[in-house]
C-alpha cells in the first residue's frame, strides 16, 4: 500500500511504501531496545559482582587444627551444626538463583523471538 507523504518545491507528490516505513520504525525501536538491554545486563553484572564480594566477606575465618583439637566435643558439634546449617542455606539460595536464572533466560529468549518477528 502506498500513501502520499509530502510535496516538494515543484509540487510533486512523494509516495512511500507504508510497510517499508513501518519496518524502518520497528527496526529503529528494536535497536534502541537492544541497546537498553545491553546496558541493563551490564548493570546486573555489576550488582552480581557486589553481591559476590558481600558473600565472601561473610565467611568466618578458618580454625587451625590446633585450635580445633583444644575445643570440647560440644563446641565441635556446634561448629558442625553451624556449618551444616550454612550449607543448607547456601544450597537453598543457589537453587533459588538457578530457578531465577532459568526464568530470565526464558524471558530473554521470548523477547529475542518477538524482536526477530518484528524485524521480519
Amino acid at each position: 500500500m502506498c500513501i502520499p507523504v509530502r510535496r516538494d518545491k515543484y509540487n510533486c507528490t512523494f509516495f512511500v511504501d507504508y510497510a517499508e516505513e513501518k519496518r524502518q520504525v520497528l527496526e529503529e525501536e528494536t535497536k534502541m531496545m537492544l541497546a537498553k538491554a545491553k546496558q541493563a545486563a551490564r548493570m546486573q553484572m555489576e550488582i552480581e559482582k557486589i553481591n559476590t564480594n558481600r558473600f565472601t566477606t561473610a565467611i568466618p575465618p578458618k580454625a587451625s587444627r590446633l585450635q580445633l583439637s583444644r575445643m570440647t566435643r560440644r563446641q565441635l558439634i556446634e561448629i558442625s551444626e553451624k556449618i551444616s546449617k550454612r550449607i543448607n542455606e547456601e544450597n537453598a539460595e543457589l537453587m533459588r538463583l538457578l530457578v531465577e536464572k532459568d526464568s530470565l533466560y526464558m524471558q530473554q529468549d521470548s523477547m529475542l523471538v518477538d524482536i526477530e518477528d518484528m524485524i521480519q
